[in-house]
Order: structure tokens, then C-alpha cells, then sequence
């Protein structure tokens, strides 16, 4: 039930929150966004996964007003760390994030950290990525994940 379409996977989902703001309410149909660790986060190449996620998935399940995702990836602390010009910005820039406070911190640590087998509070940062997760754990900021709609 997940598909692959270039860079991005999807997966029809049932809205798990009511986002009032952008006249979606809990239940409503979305399409789900999931960001594979295939590399980088190309923003091209992320774009014509929505492209074709919406040619395919309209005729295939109907209208729906939204792509949604949650990941660690989408903290808006982020834009703090990461140049404008980061392919994670630039994701985050298609659509609303929506930040809330949840447990998935250790999400982030692992990602960017204990994949690799790295302590987070000594190794030296490889990326601007594991630069921005350290800075922050060391600041005592939250790695809580966001979620995003992408509206249609």
C-alpha cells in the first residue's frame, strides 16, 4: 500500500489531525508522503514525485485536497541551522509545517547520528545536518518531528 514514485513514497491515509487553518478536518482523505534514506532530499526530483503522485492518485482514489508528512525531518528549528539553500529548507518550503512537541527525538538522533554508529555529543559533525542536530541536543533544543501539508 506504499508506492514509489521517483523520490518519495505515498500511501492513502485518513487525516490524523484537524488543521483548520487549511480547511482540512481529522478523517479527510490525504495522501501521505514518505521520505526514503535514499541520499539526498533533491527538491527536483521531489517535485515530480508530487507530480506524478497526483496524476496517478487522483484518477486511482479521487480528489484529495493535500499531500501530508511527519517526519524529524520537517522541525522548523532547522531553518536556524541549515543555509536556505539545504535541500531540507527547500522541502519544507512547499508546503505549511506544522510543528508539535512528540517523542520522536530519538528519530533525529539516529538518523543523523547512531545509524552511523557516532556519539551525537562528541563526534565531529560530517554535515550541516549533524552539525544542526548536535548544536541543538547541545542547546537542550527539541528534535521533535513536524508534519507538512502540501496543499493541491
Amino acid at each position: 500500500d506504499v508506492i514509489q514514485l521517483g523520490r518519495l513514497q505515498f500511501q492513502k491515509i485518513n487525516s490524523p489531525y484537524d488543521f483548520p487553518g487549511l480547511g482540512i478536518q481529522e478523517g479527510e482523505m490525504l495522501m501521505n508522503i514518505h521520505i526514503p534514506a535514499l541520499g539526498p532530499l533533491d527538491i527536483d526530483a521531489c517535485r515530480e514525485s508530487l507530480r506524478r503522485a497526483e496524476e496517478l492518485f487522483v484518477p486511482m482514489f479521487g480528489e484529495f485536497k493535500a499531500f501530508f508528512c511527519h517526519s524529524w525531518l520537517l522541525n522548523p528549528v532547522y531553518r536556524r541551522y541549515l543555509p536556505p539553500t539545504s535541500n531540507i529548507i527547500r522541502f519544507q518550503n512547499l508546503g505549511t509545517v506544522i510543528p508539535f512537541h512528540n517523542s520522536l527525538d530519538r528519530d533525529a538522533l539516529y538518523r543523523a547520528f547512531l545509524n552511523y554508529h557516532e556519539d551525537p555529543f562528541t563526534s565531529k559533525p560530517r554535515s550541516a545536518m549533524q552539525r544542526a542536530v548536535q548544536q541543538m541536543i547541545l542547546r537542550g533544543e527539541s528534535l521533535s518531528a513536524a508534519c507538512m501539508l502540501i496543499m493541491r
